[in-house]
């Protein structure tokens, strides 16, 4: 069966993505860390894009979102966002994360991968000194 995307997840609605320290970037033209693109790509078995629903009736918290993912980081789009490049998103509840979500559809093609990246802002981001260590490298 086909994915189906969810409109109860309203345009402006944030979806974080958790992103790993070696997924994020300084971006000279945007003057700021960003995540790469390889943050927001499909998982290597294929399955959709993870993300949380911030305007979940049981929202997230960065701290149960991050527990037991040590140097990662966590970024948000917007429904929006995710929707301006053809994408979809459903919910997929997880234990502990009934926020939880998925974003299908093509996420290479196009650069719709950087695209999101470069449309995030930081929920959980970078330090200062993160991100001096990332501009001298």
């Amino acid at each position: 069966m086909p994915f189906q995307d969810d409109d109860t997840i309203l345009a402006p609605h944030k979806l974080w993505r958790r992103v790993p320290d070696s997924h994020w970037v300084y971006d000279e033209g945007l003057q700021r860390a960003r995540p790469s693109s390889d943050a927001f790509r499909d998982d290597p078995d294929g399955d959709p894009m993870s993300v949380y629903w911030e305007a979940h009736n049981q929202p997230p918290t960065a701290a149960a979102v991050l527990a037991g993912h040590d140097n990662y980081k966590i970024a948000a789009v917007t429904a929006q966002d995710v929707r301006n490049h053809a994408l979809g998103v459903f919910q997929a509840p997880v234990d502990g994360f009934p926020s939880h979500c998925k974003v299908f559809g093509e996420k290479t093609k196009r650069n719709v991968d950087r695209k999101l990246a470069k449309a995030s802002s930081w929920v959980v981001g970078p330090t200062d000194e993160e991100v001096q260590q990332k501009r001298q490298t």
